[in-house]
C-alpha cells in the first residue's frame, strides 16, 4: 500500500500516517492544515502525491475480458472518495462519495447497468 506524501505551503514535505485502506482513516487533501515539525507551526497542504491513492480493488467477472477491476481511491484534490474502471467509466474517474463503501457501491451499480445494456 502506497503512502501519501504532502507538500506544505512552507515547502517542507510530510508523510501522512493514515492510509486509505485503514478503516476510519483521517486523510489529507489540498487546502487542509497540517503541522510542520520543521517550522513548528501549522501549514496548509498545497498538494499530495499520489493524487489518488488506491484504497482497494474489486474484481468483477466479465465474459468478454474475463475480469474487470474496479479501483476505489481517495481523491486528495476533492477530499472525497471515488472509483474508476476502464470497462465501467471509460477511463473517467468518478469522485464525490463520502466513503469508500459508497464509491464501491456506485461502481458496482454502474457495472451492473452496463451489463444490462450489453
Amino acid at each position: 500500500m502506497e503512502k501519501i506524501t504532502c507538500m506544505l505551503e512552507c515547502g517542507h514535505e510530510i508523510e501522512w500516517t493514515d492510509r486509505p485502506i485503514d478503516p476510519g482513516a483521517d486523510l489529507p487533501f489540498a487546502g487542509r492544515v497540517a503541522y510542520c515539525e520543521k517550522c513548528g507551526a501549522d501549514k496548509e497542504i498545497v498538494e499530495c502525491w499520489p493524487i489518488k491513492p488506491v484504497a482497494f480493488e474489486v474484481q468483477m467477472e466479465d465474459r468478454d475480458t474475463k475480469e474487470t477491476f474496479l479501483t476505489v481511491f481517495w481523491d486528495t484534490e476533492t477530499a472525497s472518495w471515488g472509483f474508476c474502471s476502464v470497462r465501467v467509466v471509460h477511463d473517467e474517474d468518478r469522485v464525490g462519495y463520502e466513503s469508500p463503501e459508497d464509491a464501491e457501491t456506485a461502481g458496482c451499480e454502474a457495472f451492473a447497468e452496463l451489463k444490462k445494456r450489453e
